[in-house]
């Protein structure tokens, strides 16, 4: 949202952030079943959006997280105000109520099609109470139609997550594919005294497959990996650490820049659907190739063969023979990577991004009013019978 806001006012566009932070729930029962509530519907927050749209008048709202303060009753306002709304999906919290389609270790579809007593069922937030609250959330929202009566245009981060959200009715005239954007760093050639290593960047769960990368790691203990990740969970999760497996910890932009420039490749083992990972970019953005499992939106990302090498979901035997085919062909890394950030800079670049931003913010214009003419049309008919 914040590189999406610079991005406009650097091309002379007014813009204004209308946020909350759930910090601001307080602790206890109190707190979330506020939560809980105002993620249904928040009154507060269709009064502050209408009273923001009133002051501000915009021509369009980007919408990105609604989720829990501010909900989808501040969208409302933005259609009786006559504001078209343009939706970013960074993941798949419209159809799925725990957000990733990833239960109980494996990716599941059992709350599409209108189910989402699965989300209770499987407990899916690992709390019977807060999977019951997110089910609900849903179940209202669609019911009522919260997000499809009142949002204009979708953004879809890639067209497996387009097809997604399709086929649970979204129309799919009104959802384009745009992927996130990267920051391009500048290219000053390889660090000296480089001692290069794969890496892995992200969080330490069972979705994005750490148990994967580290049974592949176990085959090939030629390879140092290094692991940039908050490890806070680390004993909840009882990982067995390779000797030549480095955990690192949480590290700044500063700190995972110069990680990316060291690398020789980037493992991205998720097991859960991606819909658009930042880590991809980030490597692309620097020049480094990706191994990365064939699941979600990742083939869209990764070209096998062309920016990486991509494994079967789940198999740490075929994720550690693409590991060691990379390691062992420094030559084949670096032309990946030389494509790699070819492919960023074509298709990532902001400056590539906004033109085809402003063709979706265009078109949601057109779309509102297309959709205001022919309901004024309907309700001159109905007078036109009451007379």
């Amino acid at each position: 949202m914040e590189q999406t806001a610079a991005l406009l006012r650097s091309h002379g566009h007014e813009v204004e952030l209308f946020t909350r932070d759930s910090l601001d729930i307080p602790p206890g029962w109190r707190g979330s079943l506020r939560a809980a509530a105002s993620g249904v519907y928040s009154l507060a927050g269709r009064k502050d959006m209408r009273e923001l749209l009133r002051s501000f008048r915009p021509d369009l709202v980007h919408a990105h997280n609604v989720h829990p303060l501010i909900s989808p009753a501040a969208l409302s306002a933005c259609r009786e105000e006559g504001i078209p709304v343009v939706m970013t999906c960074h993941n798949f919290r419209l159809v799925c109520p725990a957000g990733i389609l990833f239960s109980q270790n494996e990716n599941c579809h059992r709350c599409l099609g209108g189910r989402e007593y699965w989300c209770v069922l499987r407990n899916c937030k690992g709390s019977r109470a807060i999977s019951f609250s997110y089910a609900l959330r849903n179940w209202a929202h669609r019911r009522f139609r919260m997000f499809r009566g009142n949002v204009t245009h979708y953004i879809a981060l890639s067209h497996f997550q387009k097809t997604i959200l399709a086929g649970e009715g979204f129309p799919g005239e009104r959802i384009s594919v745009l992927p996130n954007m990267i920051s391009l760093p500048e290219q000053n050639g390889e660090p000296e005294n480089r001692k290069p290593f794969a890496l892995f960047v992200g969080r330490l769960s069972v979705s994005k497959g750490i148990q994967i990368l580290l049974e592949a790691s176990r085959r090939v203990p030629e390879i140092p990996v290094r692991v940039a990740a908050d490890t806070s969970n680390l004993a909840e999760l009882n990982l067995e650490i390779p000797p030549h497996v480095d955990l690192l910890g949480r590290k700044d932009k500063a700190e995972l820049e110069a990680l990316y420039a060291q690398s020789r490749f980037v493992i991205v083992p998720s097991l859960c659907y991606e819909a658009c990972p930042m880590v991809v970019l980030e490597a692309m953005a620097h020049g480094r190739p990706v191994v990365a499992s064939r699941t979600g939106s990742i083939p869209e990302l990764v070209s096998e063969g062309e920016t990486g090498l991509l494994f079967e979901a789940g198999n740490a035997a075929d994720c550690a023979e693409k590991m060691k085919r990379l390691w062992d062909d420094p030559a084949a890394c670096r032309m990946f990577g030389i494509r790699a950030r070819q492919r960023a800079e074509r298709n990532h670049n902001p400056e590539h991004y906004y033109p085809r931003l402003m063709a979706i913010y265009e078109a949601a214009v057109l779309q509102a009013r297309e959709s205001q003419m022919a309901h004024a049309g309907r309700r001159g008919a109905i007078q036109s019978i009451a007379r």
